[in-house]
């Protein structure tokens, strides 16, 4: 599974257009906006640790491979 690679920007426009086409007139809109960049960032932190397990998975596949 290939990971969507974007800058931080784009991936906040991105959830600004789904947040518009899912809740354009929720009155907790704002506060949801106000919540993207740490959500975005997040995110991140669970894809960091993801490719570190899957890295150590990786790895320790090999190991038992050659063994």
């Amino acid at each position: 599974m290939e990971l969507r690679q974007n800058s931080l920007e784009d991936e906040l426009l991105d959830l600004q257009s789904l947040l518009n086409s899912l809740y354009p007139d929720d009155p907790q809109r704002p506060d949801l906006e106000a919540k993207l960049p740490q959500m975005h960032q997040q995110r991140a932190g669970l894809v960091d640790e993801l490719r570190k397990g899957e890295t150590a998975l990786r790895d320790c596949l090999q190991q038992n491979l050659k063994s």
